[in-house]
């Protein structure tokens, strides 16, 4: 990484070229098998799903492996056991079967010592390899059930016959080792010679059973998605919805609306690969809605209480751009820099879908106070980035700060650059775009009437915790302005872990709380779905529990998760109207 990345975090995001750097910057782009080179390293995948009566129940994995010789204890394979969490990786007997050209081959697994978020399993050689390798293996889905608390969609899961999940749950890849990026050519087909009649298959980068070879980064070989079974789509050339089971929306509505808001983003990305495609799972338990999204690709999960109550599609639109703008604006940096990818995603999934006339200037502005609302009553939104880092595996209110502060930031940045450009002519459009060429670099100062002391104060002041404001008129095109209203801060009023997985029960209740006001007791067992960011962004939310008492008592208790604690918050109004409707909604 260029030491700029490394001595100011802020250069990742205050950019705009000023000086070409002498490495020129790596093509992410994947290749025709035309175009690979002599020396280039090779990987080929072959995936056949095992059944049983007709139940895919496991994903036998053969690689043959061409790359230079390793010595005696270095690792072969490798792959997660765990992320954020989620245990992953799971293979018959933990054993991978190898062999080279001068026999089979021992391997010994060790499994890392160091994480979260992520912890690894190595399968390592007992002696010098020697010419082509290959290794077979058996992948095993998650076990998952009622009880399972939701998380990113990483493992490899069984869903209605079939099996779905990243490369991250289940593709063993050769260790990455240092800054350098590695590409492999490599191949992947699918062997369903013993799959019922009907079945299909689909990899993030191409879809049938046929092989298909790609020049891929190392790290992004496993950074995509799979899926096999009697697989439902909509698709139009290389972009692509895929699905198992029977999903409780309009597949072809919402499919063709990402599809509008997907071209829309490739022409501002000026993206030339067509290549996207959209996964979507089953959760059986409480999970709905929670998007992963990989390398050209995204996965989102739907639960049973969807049937029940159904999203709008324009939520479904939003949300799932959001996580469709994580293709695009990506850096090289820790969990406490989260705040520029989520950020951004947040900014681009409501101002790209505007452009494009997908969402109206009132929805954006309903949209655009709904987070603005769980940023600024968050009872974490005076912590910095680092602190908020530390706790995103724990709290969900942590998991929020990033998206929230890196949208109003991006706000008050974009209001910044205008004013200080000629006629408007600048935006933070050309920071965003000017980062996906790495090859140019310069400090956002050039942009700023302040120069590069105010854009190093704003970034600090951003990731030290001070409650970031946009300016007053940075939605001004949108005939929106900002005012202050203050609202109560967030407060669920008791333990949230214990409240979401496992036996599911209420502990740590908070004395004086809104949920203890209303009578909820320690050891009240919950059997309904918490909505945890519906309360945070929404001022009169009601939250209802329906609870068991150990007596076999049923009852629904019903409170605002709001504590007495006010807070500093600001939301845009409709200019014209002064937002007397607005305001009065919320009163």
């Amino acid at each position: 990484m260029n030491n700029l990345f490394l001595l100011f975090p802020l250069l990742s995001f205050l950019i705009v070229a000023a000086r070409v750097l002498a490495v020129p910057a790596a093509s992410d782009m994947t290749m025709t098998t035309a175009e690979f080179g002599s020396t280039d390293q090779l990987l080929d995948y072959t995936l056949t799903p095992l059944y049983n009566n007709q139940v895919a129940k496991a994903l036998r994995v053969h690689v043959k492996i061409c790359q230079p010789s390793i010595e005696v204890g270095a690792t072969l394979l490798a792959t997660p056991i765990e992320i954020t969490q989620v245990d992953v990786g799971h293979f018959e007997d933990d054993a991978i079967i190898a062999e080279d050209s001068n026999g089979p081959l021992s391997l010994t697994r060790k499994v890392d010592k160091f994480g979260p978020p992520v912890v690894y399993q190595n399968w390592q050689v007992s002696r010098q390899t020697s010419g082509i390798i290959t290794a077979t293996y058996t992948a095993l889905p998650r076990q998952v059930n009622s009880s399972t608390k939701n998380g990113p969609s990483f493992e490899l899961r069984q869903n209605f016959g079939g099996l779905l999940g990243s490369g991250l749950g289940f593709l063993t890849v050769p260790p990455s080792t240092g800054s350098e990026k590695r590409f492999y050519n490599t191949t992947v087909r699918w062997n369903l010679s013993e799959a019922p009649e009907g079945t299909r298959a689909v990899w993030t980068w191409a879809e049938g059973p046929d092989a298909t070879t790609r020049r891929i980064e190392l790290t992004e070989i496993p950074a995509s998605y799979f899926m096999v079974g009697k697989i439902q789509s909509i698709t139009d050339g290389d972009f692509g919805m895929y699905w198992l089971g029977d999903p409780p929306f309009n597949t072809t509505e919402i499919a063709n609306q990402l599809k509008l808001s997907h071209q829309w983003m490739r022409e501002f990305f000026d993206d030339q690969e067509q290549v996207y495609r959209v996964f979507i799972r089953y959760n059986p338990f409480r999970g709905s809605r929670a998007g992963t999204a990989l390398k050209r690709s995204f996965m989102f999960s739907y639960d049973d209480e969807d049937r029940a109550q159904p999203a709008s599609l324009s939520d479904y639109l939003l949300f799932l751009s959001h996580e469709m703008v994580h293709n695009w604006p990506a850096l090289d940096t820790g969990v406490e820099e989260n705040w520029y990818t989520e950020g951004l995603a947040e900014y681009y999934s409501l101002i790209l879908n505007r452009r494009a006339g997908l969402i109206s200037d009132a929805q954006l502005c309903d949209e655009m106070n709904s987070r603005l609302t769980m940023y600024y009553t968050n009872s974490l939104a005076s912590l910095t980035n680092v602190e908020v880092a530390k706790l995103t595996w724990t709290a969900s209110e942590a998991q929020r700060i990033p998206y929230g502060r890196g949208l109003v930031f991006a706000l008050k940045l974009n209001a910044l650059i205008q004013k200080g450009s000629q006629d408007r002519e600048q935006s933070i459009d050309n920071l965003v775009l000017e980062l996906l060429d790495r090859s140019r670099l310069e400090q956002l100062g050039g942009l700023l009437t302040g120069g590069r002391a105010q854009a190093q104060a704003l970034y600090d002041s951003m990731a030290s915790g001070d409650l970031v404001i946009p300016e007053v008129d940075s939605l001004g095109d949108h005939g929106l302005k900002l005012i202050r209203q203050d609202a109560p801060v967030w407060e669920l009023g008791f333990n949230e872990r214990d409240a979401i997985q496992g036996k599911r029960v209420v502990s740590g209740l908070v004395p004086g709380s809104a949920a203890a006001n209303a009578g909820l007791r320690n050891g009240d067992r919950i059997c309904s779905r918490i909505d945890l960011d519906s309360t945070r962004s929404d001022l009169k939310a009601v939250l209802k529990l329906r609870i068991e008492r150990s007596e076999g008592e049923e009852m629904t208790i019903s409170f605002v998760p709001r504590s007495n604690i006010i807070a500093e918050r600001w939301i845009y109004i409709n200019e014209a109207t002064n937002g007397i409707e607005q305001i009065t909604n919320e009163l």
